[in-house]
């Protein structure tokens, strides 16, 4: 692990710690101890909303034209419905 990961997981684990102290104690520049110090805290951030983004149930499936057809089966027998072959290959 190198000194900034150190450093970054070190203000994860005490998000009260000054850059100054954190600084100090790895024996890094306060200006790169502040860097730092905001990297871990996006880094916190963005962990957070993926979290709670998995969390999130997955939204119902919404019926397209696709689903339904009207007047029989025939269309669906094909691999590919003929309106998505028409448009895959651009024809008019």
């Amino acid at each position: 692990m190198s000194l900034a990961q150190k450093a970054i997981a070190y203000f994860q684990s005490h998000p009260n710690a000054s850059a100054a102290a954190v600084a100090k104690k790895y024996s890094i520049s306060s200006s790169y101890a502040y860097k730092l110090q905001e990297r871990a805290r996006v880094t916190t951030e963005i962990e957070a909303m993926e979290e709670s983004y998995a969390a999130e149930p997955e939204p119902e499936r919404i019926a397209t034209a696709l689903d339904v057809q009207v007047g029989g089966d025939h269309y669906k027998k094909f691999p590919i419905q003929p309106v998505e072959f028409i448009h895959a290959n651009g024809i008019p």
